[in-house]
């Protein structure tokens, strides 16, 4: 026990003992009996951090609440934020003075072939034509008179040579 509670006529008193260790010096030697105390010591303040919030002990009530704060100043305005959905179509507006008058434009397509008139008058004779193809051949006429022909005779030698081989 670190204290004793003493009550004296309504008056509380603690006696605080005080507890002296032999704490290592340079140069002393590292045992076994120096590895334990150390030990202790470690798990001791492990137990009062568990059970009791730390060597300060456990933390008190919650005091009331206090008075309000003054205001504060006005903080730097954030990023912007995403757009928000379209809006409706609003009405169309009044019509504006008319413009000045463009150029020209360029020539449009032709147009559609309109209806065939009537047939025109009989024009001039041309100039005559290139000369056609010959026509076939017509039937073969009358047989003349016999016609008197020379004879002659030809006479061919032919020599065939036949060779082995």
């Amino acid at each position: 026990m670190l204290g004793q509670k003493v009550e004296r006529d309504k008056e509380i008193i603690y006696f605080v003992y005080q507890v002296e260790y032999d704490l290592p010096k340079p140069g002393d030697t590292v045992d076994q009996q120096l590895l334990d105390r150390f030990m202790i010591s470690q798990i001791l303040e492990q137990n009062l951090t568990l059970f009791y919030g730390g060597l300060a002990g456990r933390p008190g009530k919650q005091g009331s609440v206090g008075p309000p704060g003054a205001s504060g100043m006005q903080g730097i305005s954030g990023t912007m934020g995403p757009p928000g959905p379209l809006g409706e179509v609003g009405a169309p507006g009044a019509d504006g003075e008319s413009g000045p008058l463009g150029p020209p434009g360029l020539p449009g397509p032709p147009g559609f072939k309109g209806e065939q008139g009537p047939p025109g008058l009989m024009g001039l004779a041309g100039e005559p034509g290139a000369p056609g193809l010959p026509g076939p051949l017509g039937d073969m006429g009358p047989t003349g008179p016999e016609a008197v022909m020379p004879v002659s005779i030809l006479t061919f030698e032919l020599e065939i040579v036949l060779s082995s081989h």
